[in-house]
């Protein structure tokens, strides 16, 4: 993939954060719904209803980060091979997640 300008690159990582926390939301949201939909309801067919909503949305959300782009280099940030790792540098360029923040990592 081609270089993109540096201009751009603060842009690109608020977007990644911004899956990524949908992501943690996302997983942290599982045991509360499953849990106050059976206190509720007292319904193991809703539950599991809420269930499967749950799992589109982490397949979804889960999707959305492992195909995310790096703004340095153009290379998905989160996936070098087969399968997505959520780490917080690129596994291509090495961009730090926070590398706009001036914290941790490479800078731009």
């Amino acid at each position: 993939m081609s270089q993109v300008e540096p201009s751009s690159i603060p842009a690109g990582l608020t977007k990644i954060r911004r899956k990524r926390w949908f992501l943690w939301l996302v997983f942290l949201t599982y045991i509360p719904a499953i849990w106050l939909t059976l206190t509720w309801t007292q319904s193991s067919l809703f539950t599991g209803a809420v269930f499967g909503l749950w799992l589109v949305l982490a397949a979804i959300s889960g999707t959305l980060v492992a195909f995310t782009r790096c703004p340095r280099c153009g290379n998905y940030y989160h996936a070098k091979g087969l399968l997505p790792v959520w780490v917080r540098k690129c596994l291509h360029c090495g961009l730090s997640i926070r590398a706009d923040k001036g914290a941790f990592g490479v800078g731009i």
